[in-house]
């Protein structure tokens, strides 16, 4: 199996990545590594430019680099992903995102990445044959404009128009998606059935409703992966809080634009507020 990154310099939980791929025996090719960033499908660009050159019959699994880390070891993943493409048929193996109960994050996730997107598809994490996702990622390319569209959103759009492309792990056999709070981005795994099982043979996440293992620990968006990382005696780069906090700027930055109407809504309201106040006072 062959893992692949795309990243161009180092970052937030780069290392906490790296480091976990070593302690369980799995490398990492990392692509794009001191190049210019050019938007998030770009990461489609850089694996089919990767994909052209590898056996077509090759597992492989592509990974962010940023906000990933490994929790098992790769041969354990392979035999998972071979057990589950068995059973099912399918050309991609990917992660779906863990919703917390919170309204306003079920609000502003499906602003951002569509309402219709009932299975929460995450691309931060997704493993198949070498072809299968060259075959699916090539025709996204020939359909779209990689440079200016999120990867997750492709991937999305791809899924409505042909619902046998994905197999989604919402039994958390292999990736797990999820989001630390929304304040302080740390993860609550009570608040989603997960709970840490710590014993003198290490640490393990265990989802309790579907009795699994997850393989591969991804936590989208800001969510603070500091003290997993330090329970499975990872890496832990001290610049991660500035990483985070650039992270959110960032963010910011790319998806201010899916909440214009929002922001307008806030803008008059303190406008009446403060104007309602000033004519209080005279």
């Amino acid at each position: 199996m062959k893992v692949i990154t795309v990243a161009t310099h180092p970052d937030r939980y780069y290392e906490s990545l790296l480091d976990s791929a070593k302690k369980n025996n799995i490398d990492i090719t990392v692509l794009g590594m001191g190049e210019k960033w050019q938007g998030f499908g770009w990461k489609f660009t850089k694996m089919i430019e990767f994909l052209e050159k590898v056996n077509m019959n090759e597992i492989v699994m592509f990974i962010d680099a940023y906000d990933v880390i490994f929790l098992d070891n790769g041969q354990k993943i392979e035999e998972k992903f071979l057990e589950i493409k068995r059973k099912n048929n399918f050309k991609i193996l990917i992660g779906v995102d863990l919703i917390s109960k919170s309204k306003f994050h079920s609000y502003t996730y499906k602003k951002i990445f569509s309402s219709n997107n009932p299975h929460n598809i995450n691309s931060g994490v997704y493993i198949g044959y070498a072809k299968d996702i060259y075959d699916v990622l090539t025709n996204i390319k020939k359909n779209n404009d990689l440079n200016n569209t999120d990867d997750q959103k492709l991937f999305i759009m791809e899924h409505n128009k042909d619902n046998s492309i994905f197999y989604f792990d919402k039994k958390n056999e292999i990736i797990l998606n999820i989001f630390g709070n929304l304040i302080t981005g740390k993860l609550d795994f009570n608040s989603f059935d997960f709970y840490l099982i710590e014993n003198n043979n290490g640490v393990k996440i265990f989802n309790k409703k579907n009795n699994t293992y997850p393989m591969v620990l991804h936590g989208p968006g800001n969510t603070n992966l500091d003290d997993i990382i330090l329970k499975y005696n990872y890496k832990l780069t001290k610049k991660n809080n500035d990483s985070r906090i650039k992270y959110s700027i960032r963010a910011i930055n790319n998806y201010y634009k899916y909440f214009i109407k929002e922001i307008i809504i806030l803008i008059i309201f303190i406008v009446l507020l403060i104007l309602y106040f000033l004519n209080k006072k005279n």
